[in-house]
């Protein structure tokens, strides 16, 4: 091998296969195998735990941010019930409604139509960003807001149901994402109708946030229309 410090002697030479049978060579293969194979799962088995570990991780800061979210959208719903407790007449008390569920929930267009008792109809209260303007009046069985306003229920109009209705603004109108038509009632009671347009669909909070704000609209409402005080917000 030319090995500087001189040449090398042979001093053993021996089959191996007389030293280990070759099923002694297979069972230390399996051996190793299993061996391996066992080492693999508890690897596997630990990278599965740190994943779920993970996966609970990200679940409980995405809750808690859920709940910081929902508590922030909780005090401005009682600062806007505050403004709208503070309103001495019903179209002070639509516009802030209007202009809060634009900031509150994130609405584009708004009017709000209160139930005439005298006359049976909707009498336009206020409305906002409106391309057309709204009728004052609405007879009994005349539209999509007098159907709400009888069966108490609300009404949910996306984008692909057909484009019935605009939003204006500085830059044009445009077709709402979604249209949402939404009693105001309390305690089975309905004083009126709400008519929202949002340029897309608003998250679960946000609509979670506007049912507390449709709360406020009819009770405030009905202490106006008792000729009383706006309640505290305690009560």
């Amino acid at each position: 091998w030319n090995d500087p410090l001189g040449d090398w002697t042979l001093v053993v030479y021996e089959d191996l296969d007389r030293v280990m049978s070759r099923m002694e060579r297979l069972l230390f293969g399996v051996g190793g195998f299993l061996t391996s194979l066992l080492v693999g799962m508890l690897f596997l088995r630990v990278m599965s735990g740190r994943h779920s570990q993970r996966l609970a991780t990200e679940r409980l800061s995405a809750h808690l941010e859920n709940q910081a979210l929902l508590a922030h959208g909780k005090s401005r719903v009682a600062a806007a019930g505050a403004l709208m407790q503070q309103c001495q007449s019903l179209d002070q008390l639509a516009q802030a409604f209007l202009g809060q569920s634009a900031d509150v929930a994130g609405s584009l267009q708004g009017l709000v139509c209160v139930l005439d008792q005298a006359t049976d109809r909707l009498a336009l209260a206020g409305s906002y960003a409106c391309t057309v303007p709204a009728a004052e009046l609405l007879a009994r069985g005349e539209g999509l807001l007098d159907e709400v306003a009888r069966s108490g229920a609300q009404r949910m109009i996306h984008a692909d149901q057909g484009a019935i209705f605009r939003i204006a603004s500085g830059l044009g109108g445009g077709a709402p994402a979604l249209t949402i038509i939404r009693p105001i009632s309390l305690q089975g009671q309905v004083f009126g109708v709400v008519e929202l347009a949002f340029g897309t669909q608003p998250p679960a909070l946000q609509m979670e946030l506007l049912a507390d704000l449709c709360d406020l609209l009819a009770l405030t409402l009905l202490t106006l229309r008792r000729g009383g005080s706006p309640p505290g917000l305690a009560s």
